[in-house]
């Protein structure tokens, strides 16, 4: 029998978010919700499980359920995604190979088994990111009046173990998977800067401990604020000789030494002409994030040189920031 391809696989469980048709319902394998009585007997089923709702979220449930389609979180990675029947368990013990979380291919299992306590296994969807349907999808539906599948990051809870389905076709499997990314873009847009501003974000850079001057020049420091850590971020209002002034906080006035700004805000795209590692840092020494595939869209934000002098770019592949060669960005 042929195996599934991964990209199907994912393609399938962002299909499957975007129906918001799926809802979680403890024990239920894909099973098309149709009346009160239908749901009632999964409750039934499984009281240990159901009895942590009281009557009036159980008719929560029911009215946020009815006419959709109810899966466990085995029947969402295995019905939905990879064909595999069987339960978590099962799923996971399938695999034909095991990785760490960050190595895993695109459509790789994720499973967890919550210190002893439960078992749950999801999906690695790529860029990061993993899909699943759980308990808080029922949570959801009772709070917010809705259910659905989950979208978040890997690190968002203890995934124990990533592993490849022996179902799963994973050649040519990578991580930034660029539908995965466009969904989560199009779900958490950046929010506009508050109150607006004409300039652009930056961040603190290339030092331990960067000064904070009340001046263009000289090197007396800002009493409100004196210095800035690595990461930290800020606003960028206009350039001041070889400093930037800034507002940090919304509140407090500045100026930095543009050596030691990073740019967040790209200001032009750019496609890669060969395959290349997205680093931590401008160099080659520096570690790998992912790969950027050869033909890919960079949006650019920034550049810095290397030890060596060498332009690299600070750009964001997907949702992913990080540099690379500026040798091998084409430039619009």
């Amino acid at each position: 029998m042929a195996k599934i391809k991964w990209n199907d696989v994912v393609d399938r469980a962002i299909a499957a978010f975007k129906s918001c048709n799926y809802v979680y319902l403890y024990g239920a394998k894909n099973v098309k919700l149709t009346s009160e009585e239908q749901i009632r007997n999964y409750f039934a089923a499984e009281p240990a499980y159901f009895k942590r709702y009281t009557e009036a979220e159980k008719k929560q449930i029911i009215k946020n359920s009815l006419g959709k389609i109810a899966i466990d979180c085995s029947g969402f990675t295995g019905w939905v995604c990879t064909g595999d029947k069987q339960y978590s368990i099962g799923q996971i013990n399938n695999c034909s190979k095991y990785n760490t979380l960050a190595g895993g291919p695109t459509g790789s299992l994720l499973f967890t088994t919550w210190g002893g306590a439960g078992r749950h296994i999801g999906l690695d969807v790529g860029c990061g990111l993993a899909m699943h349907i759980g308990w808080e999808s029922t949570d959801k539906a009772i709070k917010e009046g809705r259910a659905g599948i989950l979208f978040e990051p890997i690190t968002t809870r203890a995934w124990e173990k990533s592993g490849e389905s022996n179902v799963v076709d994973y050649a040519g499997a990578y991580s930034p998977y660029p539908p995965t990314a466009e969904l989560w873009a199009a779900i958490h847009g950046e929010p506009s800067p508050s109150p607006a501003f004409e300039g652009w974000v930056g961040e603190a850079y290339g030092a331990s401990i960067i000064p904070v001057y009340k001046s263009p020049t000289g090197t007396a420091k800002l009493s409100a604020w004196k210095a800035l850590a690595p990461g930290n971020l800020f606003e960028v209002i206009s350039s001041a000789g070889t400093r930037w002034l800034i507002k940090i906080a919304n509140k407090h006035m500045g100026y930095i030494d543009k050596q030691y700004c990073l740019r967040k805000t790209p200001y032009k795209t750019g496609t890669i002409s060969e395959g290349l590692w997205l680093r931590q840092n401008a160099g080659k020494g520096f570690k790998g994030i992912t790969v950027i595939p050869k033909g890919a869209t960079v949006q650019i934000c920034d550049q810095k040189p290397a030890a060596d002098g060498r332009p690299w770019d600070y750009v964001i592949f997907g949702t992913t920031y990080g540099f690379c060669s500026d040798k091998y960005i084409n430039k619009g």
